[in-house]
């Protein structure tokens, strides 16, 4: 499961396939991580299952490294990862992997970060009106603004969450779009759009191939 030392009572959890991480995910951390100082930000990445049998994935898709990637970038700026569910200590499910974060690792506050494009999807989550009620939400408006996104459950517990506005160059930031310029040959293009060390991976991987 790799080193992982708790620091603080408090955690900010950011969910992702991080195929591969990108600045957008970094900014998160960093805002999040500012509003909330004292708080341990621990990004979760879903394990190659998700991405293949919910994501649709093909193994050519996912990135070979993208844990190892997160690793580093998340050393760098002063983050965690926790391997719950990748190591298969939780099946995946966010309430399973809250619950094994604030029982087993001992975080009394928990903070769930992500984009306003997953807010509308709570709802239907497993058990996601006892994972909003019990947790407090920060939310990064990416396009859609939190009045477009709150519907009836979730304006039930509005008290839980913060809205956040998103800086229009992490915006345009796209895991999609990156995989795209890598598929094309066209790295340049995506230059400022990854950190330092997934930049680097993936020129290495690019010369490898040519």
């Amino acid at each position: 499961m790799g080193d992982f030392i708790k620091e603080h009572s408090t955690a900010i959890l950011i969910f992702g396939t991080f195929n591969p991480v990108t600045m957008a995910h970094v900014n998160m951390g960093l805002k999040a991580g500012e509003m909330i100082p004292e708080s341990d930000v621990i990004y979760i990445p879903a394990k190659d299952e998700f991405l293949r049998n919910w994501k649709g994935f093909g193994d050519d898709s996912i990135l070979k490294g993208r844990i190892d990637l997160l690793e580093k970038v998340a050393r760098r700026y002063g983050f965690k990862v926790c391997h719950a569910e990748t190591d298969g200590i939780v099946d995946g499910r966010t309430i399973y992997t809250v619950d094994y974060i604030r029982n087993d690792l001992g975080y009394s506050k928990i903070y769930l970060c992500m984009g306003t494009d997953k807010v509308g999807e709570l709802g239907i989550w497993y058990r996601g009106e006892e994972l909003i009620s019990q947790n407090r939400f920060i939310i990064f408006e990416r396009g859609a603004t939190s009045k477009e996104v709150m519907n009836d459950m979730t304006r039930r517990y509005a008290a839980n969450f913060t809205f956040v506005k998103e800086d229009d160059k992490y915006v345009a930031i796209s895991a999609t779009e990156i995989r795209k310029a890598m598929a094309e040959d066209n790295l340049p293009s995506i230059r400022d759009s990854v950190p330092e060390d997934v930049y680097e991976f993936l020129t290495g991987q690019s010369r490898r191939v040519n």
